[in-house]
């Protein structure tokens, strides 16, 4: 089990997640029980584990009105104030439950990752697992609620997986589990079922763009575009690196045949720079498919709303001078729908063992 300080959610996000956050913690409160298993759904860095975060201090909140008792003592021994106005939707953020969360020293909270300290490889093992139930006995110390977090479950093992299942068909009184999972079809079905659902929708660019101005404002506007509502894709977009790689996409596109053996290498080097061709070629796609769909007169149209905007010169040039060679515009968009198709069958072949050689020479090669 690893411990770690709570992520800050902000105010753009949980904003933007009220709508399906705010029904949830209503239910909860009219009912005046949660149920004991959560599922987080949604794509990957769209706040997942920040949600899971913001809503154990407030369950585990002093001041909301699921608590057992009326008044609690704050972190000097005296009745903690309540608030006539406070947001019901709000942890109080000064009770001593609260000042532990933000502190990272929440003592009934917990949280379970496949990046753990004692865990070597990208999965959540069932010896992780093993060390949770051997403390299934014990209630909370200081709160109504327990609450475990498993982030990215779908990294669990079968055998972890099947441990789970074991400790949820008889869940302890007063624990609570959140599952986070980016791919809910990666879980066993029997564990999804004993799970309340709730699917976080991606973030609309205009809040990421607002949310990476202080990383890079220069790069800030095409950075939210290319992340597809993702906030952690788009910092890590941000990255030097990622810019090189995506130029060098573009000269491909500009002399497949004097780019192609560099950019093979790259890719088939690393399971990362493999994915991280097949996002770029993604979009690439997409910008072009839109051209062909938009552009009849087959005229230079840098005003299309392309996701890569700053290389709209590229693009406009490529599916030009592809006509002329193809002969037809349907000629290109039938090419390209195929080279979209490939792509998405090689984000299933990517996930067994394989040359990564061969599937991106596979990919890249019918450009040249």
């Amino acid at each position: 089990m690893v411990k770690k300080n709570p992520l800050p959610l902000p105010d753009l996000v949980l904003k933007h997640h009220s709508a399906d956050l705010y029904p949830l913690l209503d239910q909860w409160l009219s009912q005046k029980k949660v149920a004991p298993v959560q599922l987080m759904t949604g794509p990957a860095g769209v706040g997942k584990r920040e949600v899971v975060y913001f809503l154990s201090q407030w369950l585990l909140c002093q001041n909301n009105d699921l608590s057992d008792q009326d008044a609690e003592n704050d972190l000097f021994g005296q009745p903690a104030t309540l608030s006539t106005d406070k947001d019901i939707h709000q942890p109080c953020d000064k009770c001593s439950s609260c000042q532990k969360a933000l502190s990272g020293n929440w003592i009934d909270f917990c949280e379970i990752a496949s990046d753990s300290e004692d865990s070597d490889s990208n999965s959540i093992k069932i010896d992780q697992l093993r060390e949770l139930r051997s403390s299934l006995g014990f209630a909370a110390y200081e709160s109504r609620f327990k609450i475990v977090l498993i982030r990215d479950a779908e990294k669990m093992t079968v055998q972890a997986a099947n441990s789970l299942l074991k400790i949820m068909e008889e869940p302890p009184p007063g624990w609570m589990f959140f599952l986070t999972a980016s791919d809910p079809s990666l879980l066993l079905p029997t564990l999804v079922s004993r799970c309340q659902v709730l699917r976080l929708k991606p973030l609309p660019s205009e809040i990421i763009e607002e949310l990476i101005q202080q990383i890079d404002p220069k790069r800030a506007r095409i950075s939210a575009r290319l992340a597809n509502g993702s906030w952690s894709k788009a910092i890590s977009i941000c990255d030097e690196v990622f810019w090189e790689k995506r130029s060098a996409v573009f000269r491909f596109l500009q002399n497949p045949a004097s780019e192609l053996g560099a950019l093979v290498d790259w890719a088939a080097s690393d399971l990362k720079n493999l994915l991280l061709l097949i996002d770029h070629l993604e979009q690439v796609l997409e910008d072009l498919i839109n051209w062909t769909l938009n552009n009849e007169k087959e005229e230079p149209c840098q005003t299309l709303p392309f996701i890569n905007e700053d290389y709209a010169n590229v693009l406009d040039t490529f599916a030009q001078s592809s006509i002329a060679k193809m002969g037809s515009r349907e000629n290109l968009k039938a090419f390209l729908i195929e080279r979209a198709e490939r792509i998405f069958r090689a984000r299933s072949e990517i996930q067994a063992p394989l040359n990564k050689k061969i599937v991106v020479q596979d990919i890249l090669l019918p450009w040249v």
